[in-house]
């Protein structure tokens, strides 16, 4: 199963927020594996608050996607639980609304690794919805002059995975996944309405433009580095390979960090700037017009990707990239594809690209 909760969009905009100053409290306990966990609601990554969500609407229903977090730093140490859940309902027009029953996909991670200087965890225990053995919500009030979420999840399968480059990637030992059984109980509280707010203006360097077609519809977009992030256009050394991750957001888009948000992911070889294709699904291309939620991908049901590298350069930390891509992305939703749901698209890429932090 992927996890798909995180988007990109989301994770950005947490590393760029500043502090608010939310007045909020809460818990997070239980065990992993027979150890007791006990953290401390936080403000989160970034200065997020601990508790906060997103709405998003596609296909005729109304979505709030939730983060919940109680992290801890020690030292250039960070410990601690992040919860996130997703609810929906053709119904519910806004997050009053919303109850326990609408609840779609959800997620919990417990930190085993993570250096405060990095925007990731190095590793964590991740246990998605389709391996709880209980989930029960006993609190679900998001809006209004005083906000609550509590419940607890019981899952035998928190399974270690690789978060360092922001996407999971699980940790085997032999063949097989590393997991442990975990039971957490959270209570969270807060004495304002936690909607995510408009990301503030911020200062970005653009490093390059992603542009033509998806569907029927023009797109325009940027890769750019922000102060204090990770370029959206990078380079990363994965093994024999160099892996590159370029992530174009549209200013065009009512909520540039979140919405209209495309990825291009594949793996090219350093000697000769070509891409790997010793798989399927060598080019992975993907489109998040509405931030959490469902989303479009091409290695999904009838998805399929033709790329051309036409400029490959690299010089120490930074380099040069011009592609093309064409083909075909599919809807995601509940981790499934959406059977019909395709859209084609035909875009041109021309960017910078830096070579991504270490950690």
């Amino acid at each position: 199963m992927k996890f798909t909760l995180k988007t990109p969009a989301t994770i950005l905009a947490l590393a760029l927020f500043p502090s608010l100053g939310w007045a909020q409290s809460g818990q997070v306990t239980g065990t992993l594996d027979g150890q007791p966990l006990d953290f401390t609601m936080s403000e989160g990554i970034g200065g997020m608050p601990g508790l906060f969500y997103e709405t998003y609407r596609y296909s005729g229903l109304f979505g709030v996607g939730i983060i919940a977090s109680a992290l801890e730093q020690s030292g250039n140490s960070i410990d601690g639980v992040m919860i996130f859940m997703d609810l929906e309902s053709e119904n519910a027009s806004s997050p009053r609304d919303v109850t326990s029953d609408m609840l779609v996909d959800a997620a919990i991670m417990v930190v085993d690794e993570w250096d405060a200087g990095s925007q990731n965890p190095g590793r964590v225990w991740l246990a998605e919805l389709d391996a709880f053995q209980r989930l029960e919500i006993d609190q679900l009030d998001l809006e209004g002059d005083t906000g609550a979420f509590s419940g607890s999840i019981m899952s035998d399968s928190f399974c270690l995975q690789d978060m360092s480059r922001g996407d999971p990637e699980p940790i085997l030992q032999g063949n097989a996944e590393i997991c442990k059984p975990g039971t957490v109980r959270f209570t969270m509280t807060t004495e304002a309405a936690t909607e995510m707010p408009p990301a503030p203006p911020m200062q970005v360097d653009v490093l390059g433009r992603v542009t033509g077609t998806i569907g029927s519809d023009s797109y325009d977009g940027i890769t750019f580095l922000a102060d204090g992030a990770e370029a959206t256009a990078n380079i990363e050394r994965g093994g024999a390979f160099d892996m590159v991750r370029i992530q174009a957001h549209s200013p065009e888009s009512s909520d540039f960090l979140r919405s209209d948000i495309l990825t291009v992911n594949f793996a090219t070889d350093p000697a000769t700037g070509e891409i790997v294709t010793d798989s399927n699904d060598a080019v992975n291309v993907s489109f998040f017009p509405d931030g959490i939620g469902s989303h479009y991908a091409s290695d999904v049901g009838d998805g399929a990707v033709r790329a051309t590298v036409s400029d490959f350069t690299l010089d120490g930390e930074n380099g040069e990239i011009a592609l093309s891509v064409e083909g075909q992305f599919c809807r995601v939703e509940n981790l499934v594809a959406v059977e019909g749901d395709c859209k084609e698209f035909d875009l041109e890429i021309a960017t910078e690209v830096l070579r991504a932090q270490a950690g």
